[in-house]
């Protein structure tokens, strides 16, 4: 068993969270996309963890269709809540599972972060992001 299986994600996963309500506004998330230089935000609703919205879901929308006539038009950033594009009930990972499952589930799947949950508390996000950092930091420790 090498050090992957054993070391917990809570050690790489990001705990200073930037959270987005169900009820904001794509404009919202996207300027906090910028503003913080991120690519995903957790969303919550009555303190619990409903979706999860990434920076390529409201980019998609902002350049998408408008509303209304030559003269009345409305992006959709400026119409839609972000409980309308979120991606609800993400797939969470506990602070305990080690490095490697985690690689593994993104590994497999579509997404790029995962929330992480402690019971019904959400502690942190990770990311492909933390996942590659974490394996570069590795390799050069050992050169």
């Amino acid at each position: 068993m090498n050090v992957i299986d054993k070391q917990g994600i809570a050690s790489i996963m990001t705990t200073n969270l930037i959270q987005l309500n169900a009820t904001d506004t794509l404009y919202k998330a996207k300027e906090i996309f910028k503003k913080y230089n991120i690519r995903h935000l957790p969303v919550i609703n009555d303190g619990e963890l409903v979706g999860i919205v990434s920076l390529t879901d409201v980019e998609s929308l902002e350049y998408g269709e408008t509303f209304g006539g030559e003269n009345d038009t409305i992006p959709l950033v400026d119409m839609l809540k972000i409980y309308q594009i979120m991606k609800p009930a993400p797939k969470t990972v506990t602070p305990r599972m080690s490095i490697r499952e985690v690689s593994e589930m993104l590994m497999k799947s579509s997404f790029h972060a995962l929330p992480v949950v402690d019971g019904d508390d959400l502690v942190g996000i990770v990311t492909t992001t933390d996942i590659i950092k974490y394996f570069i930091n590795e390799t050069n420790e050992k050169l």
